[in-house]
């Protein structure tokens, strides 16, 4: 099996060196490691790099067979130059991708994961497995795979049906992470399996405390569009009246047409924010004015403020969860091409693996993240935005479940649980 080290450029180190103690942990490395049987020519090579799959392009590249000037060109810029270290399996996590089913989110992750390491110089080394789709064989293969080299923490990008396969697979001394799925998706999963997946019924309900008793909520056919519109049925107090905009339907008449159902109304835009546009804009000329217009993560994007002209969204209130800190991360996604103010999973993907570093890799690592584990989910602090003038303004927090304290004490006990079951 081949395999590919890649070093982090000298830039990093000497933009962000620092007064460091000594440490036995070895130094950072990646390895792309490659499960696709079928060799991928020119043609595959260039299409991974206009799809911006740098880690598939990584894994699949054999400059043995290519002659293409440009692409060993790429190759060699990213894959550097240095001598491989021999660091022991505790400092290891495998990042398994199915990239087939993530598809552009694949280059979210591994970017958001690298940013992380060159920003902190953590000590770590990350091997990204491309498992291609989450078969059960090819999930398997990919977990066998990280054993056969220690591996006993993962990262893994999946969706509720990867995350069976994966609590099927995973022993008792090993550890993953899933950033992309809340626990709340899936009815069963083993302790040492931790979600970091955003809580959109919990923004749900932030939203609903600043709406009226008259709820109406739009929808896409997509399975997100339908358990957020499942969410407003089940937390809002009244009946709600419901959209669904489905495939590429762009006029909205036969909906707006009721105007009763939406004046006055606080209207959930569960939408991506193209057809959000479309009602919000279409409203108007159906001189509908609803009392809000509301939204969750989905849309806490700056597209939307070139989307949806600001006359349209003077009553526009967004949920978020996003809330990154440290300016040199996210400078150094910046350059990775990940904007970490706005990218829920490169975002998780982040909080994910500043968790498992600093508390079973280096617990001398001071945590970059305030996000806790509570039970075996990532909670995630939420503030609503107003989008009505150029920027997101924040409007007052709002009140959490779980006051910080009985937060803390959770953390600190759930970290101490696994990390004695990893032992």
């Amino acid at each position: 099996m081949r395999k590919i080290f890649i070093i982090f450029f000298t830039f990093f180190i000497c933009l962000y060196a620092k007064e460091q103690t000594l440490s036995n942990i070895p130094p950072a490395s990646i390895e792309y490691i490659n499960l696709e049987p079928e060799f991928c020519d020119e043609a595959c090579l260039k299409k991974l790099v206009s799809e911006n799959l740098l880690a598939s392009f990584m894994a699949r590249f054999e400059p043995t067979k290519t002659t293409n000037s440009e692409l060993l060109s790429l190759y060699n810029e990213l894959n550097g130059k240095f001598t491989p270290q021999t660091p022991q399996g505790a400092n290891k996590i495998a990042v398994i991708i199915p990239q087939k089913t993530i598809k552009s989110y694949t280059s979210v992750v591994t970017n958001s994961l690298i940013s992380y390491v060159a920003s902190t110089n953590a000590k770590v080394e990350l091997k990204f497995i491309m498992s291609g789709d989450e078969s059960a064989q090819n999930i398997t293969n990919a977990i066998n795979t990280a054993r056969d080299q220690n591996i006993s923490y993962f990262i893994a990008p999946f969706t509720p049906s990867g995350v069976r396969v994966l609590d099927q697979n995973i022993a008792g001394n090993e550890l993953a992470y899933v950033p992309s799925v809340h626990a709340s998706l899936v009815s069963y999963a083993k302790p040492n399996i931790i979600f970091g997946g955003i809580d959109y019924q919990a923004q749900i309900a932030a939203l609903l405390k600043i709406s009226n008793d008259k709820v109406a909520a739009f929808s896409d056919a997509s399975g997100l569009g339908e358990t957020l519109n499942e969410y407003v049925r089940k937390l809002s107090a009244s009946e709600i009246y419901e959209v669904q905009v489905a495939g590429k339907e762009l006029k909205l008449d036969g909906y707006l047409s009721k105007k009763s159902k939406f004046d006055g109304s606080s209207v959930f835009l569960n939408l991506p924010v193209i057809k959000a546009s479309l009602v919000a804009t279409q409203m108007r000329g159906y001189q509908i004015t609803p009392f809000a217009l509301l939204s969750t993560q989905i849309n806490y994007i700056p597209n939307i403020f070139g989307a949806i002209a600001q006359r349209d969204r003077q009553n526009l209130y967004i949920a978020n969860s996003v809330n990154p800190q440290n300016d040199q991360l996210v400078a150094t996604n910046a350059l990775f091409d990940v904007d970490l103010r706005y990218s829920q999973i490169g975002y998780s993907c982040s909080v994910g693996l500043d968790y498992i570093y600093s508390n079973f890799i280096d617990p001398s690592h001071k945590r970059l993240f305030s996000e806790n584990l509570v039970g075996s989910q990532i909670v995630y602090d939420i503030k609503l935005f107003e989008a009505k003038g150029e920027n997101f303004t924040p409007l007052e927090p709002v009140a959490q479940d779980l006051d910080p304290a009985a937060r803390d004490l959770k953390n600190d006990t759930n970290s101490s649980l696994i990390r004695q079951g990893l032992e």
